[in-house]
This record gives C-alpha cells, structure tokens and sequence, in this order.
C-alpha cells in the first residue's frame, strides 16, 4: 500500500500524525512539507515499509534509532534536506537506494 501525503505543510512527524495501514503500509511519501522533527519511535509500528520519500523537507537530524522498527526499508529518499549526521543509517541493512542531495542543489 502507498500513502502520499506531500505537499501538506506538515511540520513534524510524531503520534498525532498517524499514517494508515500501520501493517500493511509500504510506500510513504512524506516529501514537500515542512517536517523539522520525527520522534524517536514515529516508524515503529509500520515495519512493512519499503520505501520513505522525506525529500524537501527542512530536517537537520535524526536520532540514530530512527529507522530501527524498518527491517523491510531498501529506498530512502532525503535530498534537500539539512541533515549532516547519518549516523541512523547504520542499522538500515538492507538499503539500496539512498538520495541524499537533489541536483537543484549542486
């Protein structure tokens, strides 16, 4: 299943902004708002996705455990972002594709 919820002005990602479909959920598209912060624990019920667009959103870190819940996440899309520490990667063992800077920005 895939929800796309860009464009919305969200400005952060915790328990009251819930996404649908927590078990079956694969595709999140969260990108164009104005997500600034996601808590700790926002991705843990949704072990099922597979692929989270956060591009153009005005982040600058995430905590190292953020993406732990997401053993199923191959596609991770953070291009114009602000975030310099990728330090939640670590555990993101089977990531295959990883957008981390948009080609408007070179």
């Amino acid at each position: 299943k895939v929800f796309n919820i860009s464009g919305n002005l969200l400005a952060a990602l915790s328990v009251s902004v819930a996404l649908p479909s927590k078990a079956t959920l694969e595709n999140a598209d969260l990108s164009r708002n104005q997500i600034a912060s996601i808590t700790i624990d926002y991705f843990k019920d949704y072990a099922k996705l597979k692929e989270i667009s956060l591009r153009e959103n005005p982040l600058t870190a995430l905590d190292a455990n953020s993406f732990n819940a997401l053993n199923d996440l191959t596609i991770l899309n953070l291009g114009s972002t602000k975030l310099t520490n990728f330090d939640f990667l670590k555990k993101a063992t089977k990531l295959r594709d990883l957008q981390i800077i948009s080609l408007k920005e070179i």
